[in-house]
């Protein structure tokens, strides 16, 4: 499978979740991890059943900036109404690995048998949507330079990006940005990120590389066209 299909007219390209973002190439297995970062692996926090396989979640970095939110769903899994633990159990799912920290805490707590299962269940649906849907990207920067945005978006990506020429992000005076993002899918906040900083992505600037290569206004602004995104594919037209 390649991440970039050409088709007539256009091309398809892929965010891989796993393997990093890569144009042109061949993606590497999803359970295997880039050879330039070392893996990341938790434990579970309860011990899984002989019928189940362990999950594999990569705790939040930072304090979550809806802790609040998060937590007052985690309360309301044990609520007496089966659609209200049914809709915070949705709407649990829809924060990934932000609320993957606190579902973990969740399970070692002494709460009700309905909430840590709904718990077990929420993670396992994050890591399911981590290999098959669209990353989202929750973003907040002021003032700062395009580099600093580029490393927090690959960190939630779980990716590396490469950039040509290798000393771009020291050759000139980059102007700050400000960025403002709320869970959303990759395609659309890398565009959001691109427009904004002049830097875009690039095919065929890496080589044998996987990683995707990012260029400062060379080429075509590709990411403009028109295009269609579902789960971690970009359709371009």
């Amino acid at each position: 499978m390649k991440n970039m299909l050409h088709l007539a007219g256009g091309f398809v390209l892929c965010s891989g979740v796993f393997a990093g973002l890569t144009i042109a190439q061949e993606v590497a297995p999803a359970t295997q991890p880039s050879p330039t970062t070392k893996p990341l692996a938790v434990a579970p926090a309860t011990q899984p059943s002989p019928t189940t396989k362990p999950l594999v979640v990569v705790p939040a970095t930072q304090p979550s900036p809806n802790l609040a939110q998060i937590n007052t769903l985690i309360e309301q899994l044990g609520d007496d109404s089966w659609p209200a633990r049914q809709k915070a159990q949705d709407q649990l799912v829809t924060f990934g690995d932000e609320a993957t920290t606190h579902l973990q805490e969740t399970l070692q707590s002494p709460k009700d048998e309905e909430t840590r299962a709904r718990a077990e269940t929420i993670l396992r649906l994050i890591e399911e949507a981590r290999m098959a849907g669209p990353t989202l990207v929750t973003m907040h920067l002021k003032d700062v330079q395009p580099k600093e945005i580029f490393e927090a978006l690959a960190k939630q990506a779980h990716t590396e990006f490469r950039v040509f020429p290798n000393q771009m992000w020291t050759q000139r005076d980059w102007p700050r940005v400000s960025i403002d993002l709320d869970r959303q899918p990759f395609w659309s906040a890398i565009k959001e990120i691109c427009n904004k900083t002049g830097v875009w992505p690039q095919p065929g600037y890496g080589g044998n590389d996987r990683r995707m290569t990012l260029t400062a206004n060379v080429g075509p602004n590709w990411l403009n066209a028109a295009s269609i995104s579902s789960g971690p594919f970009l359709i371009v037209g």
